[in-house]
């Protein structure tokens, strides 16, 4: 039984070495003889490889060379050479020369230039801003997006004197509390630019598509301090008066006509003519101010980025 095992290893081996066959083998530079490292070997029988530090490879075929197989051999620097194995059983200690390739570079001329100060420097950029920047008319389409944050850090209300004993301290520390203390909004701008940057006067954007997400429950609205209001306003005011607030600290202008308070009488043609107006320009004022923001968004963007 031992016997037939060493003779089955046998016969395995030579088998294993008659149907497997291996090419291996150096690359070297043909004017000094050096090694070629990492040179890279292909082979039509898809058995590719590269040379180690020492400029060696192996590469290894599975089946019995034929005259059509053959070795692509190349590197950065030096032409490329193919080598045809033929028949050959095995190749071993094959030595590859490798020509190197002449690169055609342009002249330089490297000369030893005094020391610029920075003021010299700066001087030399702003005489080549006209040849290294556009300036031209041209047409650009731009994207930006953006996220602003605002806060307040300390909001307080301190009440002097007032005509109506609900109007305290009390409720105006509660209007003041319930004003949210953060609040943040997204933009997103896509926009055609035409135009060129020196002259503002032919200069013209065009928005494609505009995005503003603001978050409601952040923003300080007239509704925060009509709700705290109008119960009092509604207890005290008599039938036939009339009552306008002011407030110094908000922007806001809260009167009969612009919070309904008391139903207006529609009889009344001159006032409701007054409250419609009131809200076309509060609509004009709306979408003007987003406009605003979106031009301004992309102006800024085409002179700081």
């Amino acid at each position: 039984m031992r016997i037939f095992r060493i003779l089955f290893f046998f016969f395995y081996l030579t088998f294993f070495n008659v149907n497997s066959q291996e090419i291996s083998g150096k690359v070297l530079d043909s004017l000094n003889l050096d090694p070629i490292q990492f040179a890279t070997i292909i082979t039509n029988f898809n058995s590719n490889t590269i040379t180690n530090e020492d400029g060696y490879f192996k590469v290894i075929k599975n089946s019995s060379f034929t005259n059509n197989d053959s070795i692509y051999i190349s590197s950065i620097g030096y032409s490329s050479v193919r080598y045809s194995i033929g028949s050959q059983l095995e190749v071993d200690n094959l030595n590859i020369l490798l020509p190197p390739k002449s690169i055609d570079l342009e002249s330089v001329t490297v000369q030893n230039r005094e020391k610029l100060s920075v003021e010299q420097i700066l001087k030399n950029v702003r005489n080549s801003v006209m040849n290294t920047y556009e300036f031209g008319h041209r047409k650009k389409r731009i994207f930006r997006r953006a996220t602003d944050m605002s806060g307040i850090t300390k909001f307080d209300i301190k009440i002097k004197n007032s005509s109506i004993k609900e109007f305290d301290q009390a409720l105006f520390d509660s209007v003041t509390n319930s004003i949210p203390r953060k609040n943040n909004s997204y933009y997103e701008v896509i926009s055609d630019y035409n135009g060129n940057l020196t002259d503002p006067e032919i200069q013209k954007i065009n928005i494609v598509k505009s995005l503003v997400l603001k978050n409601e429950e952040g923003e300080i609205t007239i509704n925060t301090i009509e709700e705290k209001i109008k119960p009092i306003v509604d207890l005290r005011m008599k039938p036939d008066s009339y009552f306008k607030f002011r407030s110094g600290i908000f922007p806001i202008d809260i009167e009969a006509d612009g919070v309904n308070f008391r139903s207006i009488d529609s009889t009344n043609t001159e006032q409701l003519n007054k409250i419609e107006q009131s809200k076309k320009d509060e609509i004009k004022s709306y979408n003007e101010s987003n406009r605003n923001i979106t031009r301004n968004f992309t102006n800024d963007y085409l002179k700081n980025g």
